[in-house]
């Protein structure tokens, strides 16, 4: 940290969004209010062709602390906007803040406090809850207490979210090959933490009593699971992450943690959708099989289990109860909902 800023640390913001004229003008408000007053709010726009856009440019020009970047192609998702909010970051800490959340007016004073009491850390995490349209929920919290946080992202029980966390901008030009993994559809969040789980002698501190709640997110009734980009970040996420932890000491416990992730795709594409949302993406399903059996990640019989609920639902021979008990009766249950 430079020296000028050894007392009021600069904080940076990054605040992609996409169509989410809503609610962005209260994200923004909830930066503003803040009682720690050095922040500068980069604002990217990915594309948006809703009215979010005008409602940013309101603001530009009311407050020298906040700036828009506007990005003139095709819609490339947050990854790509927070790297353009990282390289345009001139903060001592960077925090990367979603279009539809809130931060309490307390947030930022309260970590930069934080990140001076604990200078060494290369990130904090902090509590955060769920708000509904009629109001917070402060039993309903999102950073959640792990024995070992790289083994619960490895599985995808996911340990806080993307605004919990403030974090130094070196740490991640340095350590994380300078930002967010701008392929991955989905899981861009998750895919980020872990690599910085990954990082050697990585020094973080986890503030997530609910004292620490400092944020909010939204809840909303109605949204639905992209099965394409999920299953895409899934596959991405297999693929990539057994590379990193294949050669680990701890590699076989990192490797079944990778198979409960693997559990938990399937089940999302179940869970979420219905029978024939689901079969346009089969032959996408198969190829997750083929990537965890390849690298071991999964027996043979579960490859097999999983393959055979493939071709089942793909021929509706789901249908027949006959079928399903005898199914089941050998250990291949049916797909979640459809048993």
């Amino acid at each position: 940290m430079n020296d000028t800023h050894q007392a009021q640390p600069l904080v940076t913001v990054v605040m992609p969004f996409f169509n989410e004229e809503r609610f962005i003008a209260a994200a923004i408000d909830s930066i503003i209010e803040q009682t720690y007053k050095n922040w500068e709010l980069l604002i990217v726009d990915d594309g948006s062709t809703d009215g979010s856009a005008a409602i940013v440019d309101s603001y530009i020009g009311t407050d020298p602390r906040l700036r828009l970047y506007k990005r003139q192609s095709k819609q490339r998702g947050a990854s790509v906007c927070r790297n353009i909010g990282l390289r345009e970051a001139k903060g001592d800490y960077i925090i990367f803040f979603d279009s539809d959340d809130l931060l309490f007016p307390q947030c930022l004073e309260n970590r930069v406090n934080k990140m001076l009491e604990y200078s060494d850390a290369d990130f904090i995490v902090f509590q955060m809850c769920a708000f509904f349209k009629d109001g917070y929920d402060y039993t309903n919290l999102l950073s959640k207490e792990k024995d070992n946080y790289l083994y619960a992202f490895l599985s995808h029980n996911i340990a806080w979210g993307t605004t919990c966390a403030m974090l130094k901008p070196k740490f991640i030009r340095e350590k994380l090959n300078g930002g967010f993994n701008e392929r991955y559809p989905r899981l861009q969040d998750a895919e980020f933490y872990t690599r910085a789980l990954l990082v050697d002698n990585v020094n973080y501190e986890m503030f997530i009593s609910p004292e620490y709640i400092d944020c909010a997110y939204r809840m909303e009734q109605g949204k639905s699971l992209n099965i394409e980009i999920a299953l895409t970040g899934f596959s991405y996420y297999i693929e990539d992450f057994y590379e990193l932890v294949k050669n680990r000491p701890d590699s076989k416990e990192c490797i079944f943690r990778l198979s409960q992730l693997y559990t938990k795709c399937f089940s999302y594409l179940t869970m979420f959708t219905d029978k024939q949302t689901i079969k346009p993406h089969i032959e996408a399903a198969y190829g997750i099989i083929r990537k965890a059996r390849k690298r071991k990640i999964i027996p043979l019989l579960k490859g097999l289990q999983n393959r055979i609920m493939l071709f089942c639902l793909k021929n509706n021979l789901y249908d027949n109860r006959l079928l399903r008990r005898l199914l089941s009766m050998v250990g291949i249950k049916a797909f979640y909902k459809f048993d």
